[in-house]
C-alpha cells in the first residue's frame, strides 16, 4: 500500500497541490491565446496573473518554462527604448536596483537599503515597478540623495510600457540586481531576449516559492546555500549561473546596553529575555507543535525567563501564554522599530516553520546567542536558517528535545550565551557587513562581467514532494493562498481596462467581489493615493 494511502493527509495536500496546478495552467492558456491574436498587453498581464497563482497557490512547481517562453515572445512588444548611454570618463559605477514595491518593514526592503549603504564605491539607483498606493518607506527615502536615487515606473500606464523605461535604465547602468516580487513580468519584459544590456541579477530573496525570472536572469545570487541547491533542482538554473553572496548588512550597533534596554521594557536585571521577531504568518504551525508549544515548558520551568515576541500579535495562543505565564511570555505585534527589544535580548529565538533570516542577523550582529530550531522535514532545508559562515555558529536544534536542552542551557549559563554571541557577532561582522563582505561584492561583480541571459528556461518537472507539501501548507495557514479569483482580482488593475471591467463582472457573478480600488489602473492609483492624503485631513477639520 503506497505512503499516500497510508495518509490521507497528504492525498488531500497532493490533491490540492493538482488543483492549483490546473488553475494556474488555465491562466497560462489565457495568456497564450491573447498572445497568439497579438494582444500582447492582455497576455501580459495574464502572465502576471498566472504567476500570482503559482507563488500564492503552490501547485508543485517553482518555475515554468512555457511561461517564461511567453515572457521571450512578448519582450518584442516593448516599444523601443534608447541605446545604452556610454560613461564619461570618472563616471562611478551605477547599480540598478528593480524592486516592485517596498515596504518598511522586511527583508527584501533592507536588503536594498543595507546594500547601498555598504557598496560605497558605486552609485545606486531603485525603480519601483508597482509601488502603488503604499507610501515608499523612509529607509528608502532617508537614503535619497547621498546613498540612492528613486524612480517610479509605475506611474507609467500599461506593463509594456513600463518595460520600455526600465530598459533605458538598464542600459545606463552597469549591474542590474531585480529584487521583484514573484509574479512581476515587468523586469522580463524589459530584459528577456535584449542584447546589449548588462549582466541581470536575480536576488533570490524568495528562494522558497515559484517565481518569474529564470528567462532572463544571467546570474541568480543565493543568499544561502539551500536557495541555491532548489534553484538547481526544481527551477532549471544552470549551477555555472549560480554565485552566492552573504546578506549585506547595517547593523546599527549599540545605542544602549542591554541592561539599560531591560529596564526600558520594564525588566529586571535578573530576568533572562528571550525574543523572536519576525511577521505573525511565519510563527503559524504547518504540522505538529507550534514554536511556542515547543519552547513554553522550557520557559514555565524557568521562573527568571522572559519571551518577547515582535510581530505575533497578543491574540490565540499567545494570549493563553501570556495569562499562563503570568505575563512572563509576550506578543508585541508588529514594530516599525524593533531595537529596543533587540538590545536587550539575551538570547534571539528563529520564527518556526519559517525563518527570518533578517532579524537573525540583526539581532546577532548585537552579540547574542541564536537559536534555530532545524526541525523541518527532509529536503526542507530552504525554510530553515543557513547563511554563509554564520550558520557555523548559530545553535541549530532538530529534535524538539534538543530544543528544550539547548534552549535550557542558554538560559542557565551566562557565560555560554556571552561566547556564544560573541561568536555569532564576529561571524557577522566578517561576512555581511564592512570589508569583507565588499570584498566578496567584488568578486561578485567581476565573476558577472559579460554573464549572457540563457535565452530560453531549461523545462523541469511537477512535482509533489516534501518540500511542495510544505510550501502549500506554509501558504494555507497563513491565508496567502487565495485562489485564481484572488490572483486575477489582484491583477485586473493592469489589464486594459474593456478586460478588466469584464473580469469584475465576472468576479462578481462568482461572488469574489472585487472592490472600486481594484478597478483603478495601476498608474492611477499613487496620484490617487496622494489625493486621498491631501484631502483627509480636510475632512477631519
Amino acid at each position: 500500500m503506497s505512503a499516500a494511502v497510508l495518509d490521507p493527509t497528504r492525498t488531500a495536500a497532493r490533491e490540492r497541490l493538482g488543483r492549483n496546478f490546473a488553475a494556474f495552467e488555465r491562466l497560462r492558456d489565457r495568456a497564450q491565446a491573447d498572445l497568439g491574436s497579438g494582444r500582447a498587453a492582455r497576455a501580459a498581464a495574464w502572465v502576471q496573473t498566472a504567476a500570482d497563482q503559482a507563488w500564492f497557490n503552490p501547485g508543485g512547481h517553482f518555475a515554468d518554462a512555457a511561461l517564461e517562453d511567453m515572457v521571450l515572445e512578448l519582450a518584442g512588444s516593448v516599444p523601443r527604448a534608447a541605446g545604452r548611454a556610454p560613461h564619461a570618463p570618472g563616471d562611478r559605477p551605477r547599480v540598478l536596483h528593480v524592486v516592485t514595491q517596498a515596504y518598511q518593514t522586511g527583508g527584501s526592503t533592507q536588503f536594498v537599503a543595507s546594500w547601498a549603504d555598504q557598496d560605497t564605491t558605486r552609485d545606486h539607483h531603485v525603480c519601483l515597478t508597482r509601488q502603488g498606493p503604499v507610501a515608499v518607506p523612509a529607509k528608502l527615502t532617508a537614503r535619497e540623495g547621498s546613498r540612492l536615487t528613486l524612480e517610479r515606473v509605475d506611474t507609467v500606464a500599461g506593463l509594456l510600457r513600463r518595460a520600455a523605461r526600465l530598459r533605458t535604465l538598464a542600459r545606463t547602468s552597469d549591474l542590474v540586481l531585480v529584487h521583484a516580487h514573484p509574479y512581476d513580468v515587468v523586469p522580463g519584459l524589459a530584459f528577456t531576449g535584449v542584447p546589449d544590456l548588462p549582466p541581470v541579477t536575480y536576488v533570490n530573496h524568495a528562494d522558497h516559492v515559484f517565481w518569474l525570472g529564470t528567462s532572463y536572469t544571467s546570474v541568480l545570487l543565493n543568499m544561502r546555500r539551500s536557495g541555491a541547491e532548489l534553484a538547481v533542482g526544481r527551477r532549471g538554473v544552470d549551477p555555472s549561473r549560480c554565485a552566492t553572496l552573504a546578506r549585506p548588512l547595517d547593523p546599527r550597533g549599540r545605542t544602549s546596553s542591554r541592561t539599560e534596554a531591560k529596564q526600558r521594557l520594564g525588566l529586571a536585571a535578573g530576568q533572562v529575555l528571550v525574543v523572536t521577531a519576525a511577521d505573525a504568518s511565519k510563527y503559524c504551525p504547518v504540522s505538529g507543535p507550534s514554536l511556542l508549544d515547543l519552547v513554553l515548558p522550557t520557559i514555565r520551568a524557568h521562573p527568571d525567563a522572559v519571551l518577547l515576541a515582535a510581530g505575533p500579535e497578543p491574540d490565540g495562543e499567545w494570549a493563553e501564554a501570556e495569562r499562563s505565564t503570568s505575563g512572563r511570555v509576550r506578543a508585541l505585534g508588529l514594530l516599525d522599530d524593533p531595537s529596543l527589544v533587540q538590545q536587550a535580548a539575551d538570547v534571539y529565538l528563529d520564527s518556526f516553520p519559517f525563518s527570518s533570516l533578517t532579524s537573525l542577523l540583526e539581532v546577532g550582529s548585537l552579540g547574542t546567542p541564536v537559536v534555530t530550531y532545524a526541525g523541518h522535514p527532509a529536503g526542507c532545508d530552504v525554510f530553515g536558517a543557513d547563511t554563509p559562515e554564520v550558520e557555523d555558529h548559530m545553535h541549530r536544534p532538530t529534535t524538539p528535545a534538543e530544543l528544550e536542552t539547548t534552549l535550557a542551557a542558554l538560559l542557565d549559563d551566562p557565560t555560554l550565551r556571552t561566547t556564544s554571541g560573541a561568536a555569532v557577532e564576529a561571524s557577522i561582522a566578517s561576512s555581511h557587513t564592512g570589508t569583507g563582505w565588499r570584498a566578496a561584492l567584488d568578486e561578485f561583480v567581476r565573476s558577472t562581467a559579460g554573464a549572457a541571459a540563457p535565452g530560453r528556461s531549461r523545462p523541469v518537472d511537477r512535482r509533489e514532494d516534501e518540500v511542495d507539501v510544505l510550501v502549500l501548507a506554509v501558504m494555507e495557514r497563513t491565508s496567502w493562498s487565495r485562489g485564481p479569483e484572488g490572483s486575477v482580482r489582484s491583477h485586473l488593475s493592469a489589464f486594459p481596462t474593456p478586460v478588466r471591467v469584464g473580469l469584475a463582472a465576472g468576479l462578481v457573478r462568482r461572488g469574489a467581489r472585487p472592490a472600486a480600488r481594484d478597478l483603478v489602473p495601476d498608474h492611477l492609483r499613487p496620484a490617487l493615493a496622494r489625493a486621498r492624503a491631501v484631502t483627509r485631513p480636510r475632512r477631519a477639520r
